[in-house]
């Protein structure tokens, strides 16, 4: 089961918290930190992801057909990315630039499609929202933990091994072990 990282973080405070009798209050102070930290997407990751769509289409062996006409590779990205300029402050995930600019045309409303190397034609939204579920897949990886999380764990343990005056190194590595079991 996949969990995000701030959700993940939470989850070990109240496990450490309820396991080593830490003040409970260290919860309800870094919980808000963890709740705003799940529902603000990077704009940086945002504009990244999307600029990594556009180069995927632009370097794709598929064809984007809308209105009846066909586009290979760079005119698919040149016509996505225009249209991206237009809606750029409406787009606040990369899902919003799916729905947003390849979805369907703004004139005819007729759906953008795709039609792949075996000659299967599948809707560009759908094409697009499985290369972003890959994408996403392979940076991703499991049992990360980024630098910040890594030092939230690494405090948590020290005021554990004080508050229960253990500092036993087997049930630390215990710990760090169930630590690494949680990331998977």
């Amino acid at each position: 089961m996949f969990y995000s990282e701030s959700g993940l973080l939470c989850r070990l405070m109240h496990r450490y918290c309820k396991r080593m009798k830490i003040f409970p209050f260290l919860i309800f102070a870094l919980l808000p930190i963890c709740l705003v930290a799940e529902q603000t997407p990077k704009t940086d990751d945002v504009e990244k992801t999307i600029n990594y769509l556009l180069d995927y289409v632009g370097k794709s062996d598929v064809v984007l057909i809308r209105n009846g006409s066909e586009h290979k590779g760079k005119e698919a990205k040149a016509h996505l990315k225009s249209k991206y300029e237009h809606f750029k402050k409406e787009i606040k995930t990369p899902e919003d630039f799916i729905r947003l600019c390849a979805t369907k045309s703004m004139v005819s409303d007729k759906p953008y499609m795709v039609r792949l190397k075996d000659g299967k034609e599948i809707p560009c939204a759908d094409w697009l929202e499985k290369v972003l579920k890959d994408y996403r897949r392979s940076i991703t990886n499991k049992g990360s933990v980024n630098k910040a999380q890594q030092r939230l764990i690494t405090w948590i343990k020290h005021q554990a091994i004080i508050s229960t005056g253990n500092s036993s190194i087997t049930r630390t590595s215990l710990e760090k072990n169930r630590l690494a079991n949680w990331f998977e």
